[in-house]
């Protein structure tokens, strides 16, 4: 019975190591409109010289922040869970 009741952790504890994690892209707009995440806030700040923006969002549990930095000639994105 105790030899039962370890394996059964085991099984438990192994399959949340294993869990997959949530799909996302380096786009704010798809990552809402194609992958259902839900903007929670924005924050504006300022890297360097340049303004920028910090989302987040959230999503079956899981936090996306996503950064758009705003060059004079460009805009740049990356989004990473923390």
């Amino acid at each position: 019975m105790k030899k039962l009741f370890f394996v059964f952790i085991f099984f438990v504890f192994s399959s949340f190591a294993l869990a997959e994690e949530t799909k996302y892209t380096n786009s704010l707009n798809e990552n809402i409109t194609e992958l259902s995440w839900k903007l929670v806030s924005t924050k504006s700040v300022k890297m360097k010289d340049y303004p920028a923006e910090i989302n987040t969002l959230t999503r079956h549990g899981y936090v996306l922040k996503c950064v758009i930095i705003y060059f004079p000639d460009e805009i740049d994105s990356y989004c990473e869970t923390p």
